[in-house]
């Protein structure tokens, strides 16, 4: 009988690659809004290898093994046993599996701990070798552990982050040649996690808690924003701008990122307090995207753009479920993408302040998804309390929520310059254009100037505006279809030179006009003449008896109570005497809308319901 010998391995892997990398890559100067700056910012690559172990040491808890009073020593040598189960001493090994079992109690399962692959451990209060091989021996500055990820090329990794306040240390996209502390920041890296949220002593990812164990990247240096100010914080807790590759698997999950403060004189310490995201045309498109999920970014700023977020020249960061609060800049008072393409889902905007455009988001020529997100209490001084959009380009908001968000134009959105909206299941409640006298005070939940719209399957009640409660159109071309339109203060729709497409749609029971078309002249305004079929429309007579002031009747149309049920969580759902029942045109739904606003079949009768709902039959 062969016998075979078994000990319990832990394995310690030290890199010891380093390596100087000469090359040098930059980024030609930043460019926004019509203006340009020749600054030129240099940065370094890191050369992807493969990592190497030396002087790998077996260690066997100071144990020898015996078996029958016999001594084997495996200096060298590999004990095999061919699928065979050896019992020695009444211990029984079997290496089916190359598994060992042991009576010693001091090898038990409940004190054995498994430390997971290929993580390095971070946190702030460890006591031990602080060189990040487990919670006991966790590095106590983020900074260095990342350091070691960079000077050794490492990727593949996942950082895991005990619950505290962390602040940056170290300028790695700088070369770490900070001129001042102010410089210091974090970075995300290709192929490499940072996971926020643990309590220091779990073993697996699934035992983190990011929701109770906060775990905070703070540009607050000295911890001293509530009392004397932030003068001193960092430009960016994150600066992305250049020496690495940082696609979608650059990834930071279930962190508070905060106290960021760019207010410098110049580019580019004025945008992104919370992460500065900077696309490098020498890397490609995709270079500076990564992606960001769990995370919430809170009382960060900038002085020109992007207080918590700003994305550029291409850069195209996924956002998933993160809350952006009390964040503010001049415009996007939490993101400013310029030339910047992100995804956002399932994210929450409140409280966040823009000095003109876009208290939440201001998308400046970038093509934006935004999904199943709710904007909420958000403010901007000039347009878009929420989500400003100008200039060629296309933005998607599908399945969010817009209320009591406020802008001296355009309580909510704002659609401008060229750009493409198309708004799909969304609701649009309490939002308010503040302005005070015209031309301002327009469109309190929308306000579309020179651009071209869709809604569909949309609801807007209760917002209010000087002209247009739900929704001003200005040399626009708009097409809106099976919405709802009630309740709002300020007129419905109001047209100046736009003739919006309105098909089974519910116009009706707004304050003033349900339709109200600037006359011609105003402003320099052509005459409006909006098309209408098979929709509702207050005030307009219906196609028996339309009044031509409201535009064009293509048939169909009906001037009558809707008979909102006006109870539950649909209040603008149909009773099922309706009159809007079964009184749209099929043909005018696009064939990839379905569903109604609450999720119900389209089309359960003999013909498409006008409005937002379907009632169910």
């Amino acid at each position: 009988m062969k016998t075979a010998y078994f000990f319990t391995i832990i394995t310690l892997i030290i890199f010891t690659v380093s390596c100087s990398d000469d090359e040098t890559k930059y980024e030609q100067g930043f460019s926004d809004t019509d203006t340009a700056d020749n600054t030129v910012d240099f940065d370094y690559t890191i050369v992807d290898t493969a990592a190497e172990t030396d002087d790998e040491n077996v260690e066997t808890d100071d144990e020898t093994a015996e078996t029958d009073d016999e001594t084997a020593e495996t200096d060298d040598e590999t004990a095999e046993t061919d699928d065979e189960t050896v019992e020695t001493d009444d211990e029984t090994v079997e290496t089916d599996d190359e598994t060992a079992e042991t009576d010693d109690p001091d090898l038990s399962d409940e004190d054995t701990v498994t430390i997971p692959e290929n993580v390095i451990f971070v946190k702030h209060d460890a006591s031990g070798l602080n060189d990040g091989t487990s919670w006991e021996n966790a590095y106590t500055d983020l900074s260095v552990a990342l350091q070691y990820l960079i000077e050794n090329h490492l990727e593949g990794k996942n950082i895991w982050v005990a619950k505290g306040t962390y602040h940056p240390t170290d300028c790695p996209n700088l070369y770490g040649n900070c001129t001042s502390s102010r410089e210091y920041h974090f970075t995300l890296m290709k192929g490499v996690t940072l996971y926020g949220g643990f309590n220091g002593d779990e073993n697996t990812l699934d035992q983190r808690d990011f929701l109770a164990n906060e775990t905070v990247l703070s540009g607050d240096l000295n911890n001293d924003d509530t009392t004397s100010g932030n003068s001193e914080n960092s430009y960016h807790v994150f600066y992305h701008d250049g020496w690495e590759i940082k696609d979608n698997s650059a990834v930071l999950d279930g962190f508070t990122i905060s106290g960021g403060n760019a207010n410098g004189d110049s580019w580019p310490n004025q945008e992104g307090g919370g992460i500065r995201n900077n696309e490098n045309s020498d890397f490609g498109y995709g270079h500076s995207s990564p992606t960001i999920r769990n995370c919430i970014f809170k009382d960060n700023y900038a002085s020109l753009a992007g207080g918590a977020m700003y994305n550029h020249e291409g850069a195209s960061p996924i956002i998933e479920n993160c809350t952006f609060t009390n964040n503010q800049s001049d415009k996007g008072g939490a993101i400013h993408n310029y030339l910047g393409h992100p995804s956002i889902s399932g994210s929450t905007f409140t409280g966040n302040v823009a000095n003109t455009g876009g208290g939440a988001v201001s998308i400046d020529t970038s093509d934006v998804a935004i999904e199943n997100c709710t904007f909420s209490s958000n403010t901007a001084g000039a347009v878009a309390g929420a989500v400003s959009i100008r200039g060629v380009c296309s933005v998607l908001i599908e399945n969010s929520v817009f209320s009591g968000n406020a802008a001296s134009n355009g309580g909510a959105l704002s659609n401008a310059k060229s750009s493409t909206l198309s708004v799909t299941n969304t609701y649009f409640m309490s939002n308010s254009a503040t302005g005070s006298s015209l031309p301002n005070g327009l469109g309190g939940a929308i306000y579309n100037n020179e651009a071209v719209t869709t809604v569909i399957n949309s609801v807007f009640s209760a917002n209010s505006a000087l002209m247009g409660g739900a929704m001003v159109n200005m040399k626009s071309a708009v097409s809106i279809i099976n919405s709802t339109i009630n309740g709002n203060s300020g007129n419905g729709i109001a047209n100046g030179q736009s003739d919006p497409v309105i098909s089974n749609t519910i116009i009706y029971g707004n304050t003033g006009n349900d339709i109200y078309n600037l006359p011609e002249g105003t402003y320099g305004f052509l005459k409006s003449t909006p098309v209408f079929s098979y929709s509702d429309i207050g005030g307009c007579g219906g196609s028996s008896s339309w009044t031509a002031a409201c535009g064009t009747d293509s048939g169909g149309n009906i001037d009558s109570d809707p008979l909102f049920i006006n109870s539950g969580d649909y209040p603008l759902a149909l009773s099922e005497t309706s009159p809007c029942i079964n009184t749209g045109d099929s043909s005018k739904i696009p064939v990839s809308i379905t569903e109604d606003l609450a999720g119900s079949t389209r089309i359960q009768g003999t013909s498409i319901d006008m409005g937002a709902y379907e009632t169910n039959e």
